[in-house]
């Protein structure tokens, strides 16, 4: 992040937005690590939902795998250009 929206971003912590904006109309949603959106209240509200609504089908299956595939595939991204930039393969490759 870059220009006037970094300055604007960095006179408060991650927990100040998420408060500033906390009960609003506003469509701000912070950006989370994969930890902290697992402990995501929305975000468990609405698998536990799901979860309550039907028991998992083949269907769901094949979008966790797909997303599995999909994160793997980024990890090794990561890995190929930090790679490049240092010329040092990654710590966790």
């Amino acid at each position: 992040m870059t220009g006037p929206l970094k300055v604007v971003t960095v006179t408060r912590t991650h927990d100040e937005w998420i408060a500033l904006f906390a009960g609003s109309d506003a469509c701000v949603t912070p950006a989370l690590s994969l930890d902290e959106s697992l402990d995501n209240a929305h975000l468990r509200a609405r698998l536990l939902r799901r979860a309550r609504r039907r028991t998992p089908t083949r269907a769901d299956t094949a979008v966790l795998r797909d997303a599995v595939a999909g994160a793997r595939r980024h990890a090794g991204r990561v890995a190929l250009l930090h790679e490049w930039q240092t010329g040092a393969p990654a710590a966790d490759a």
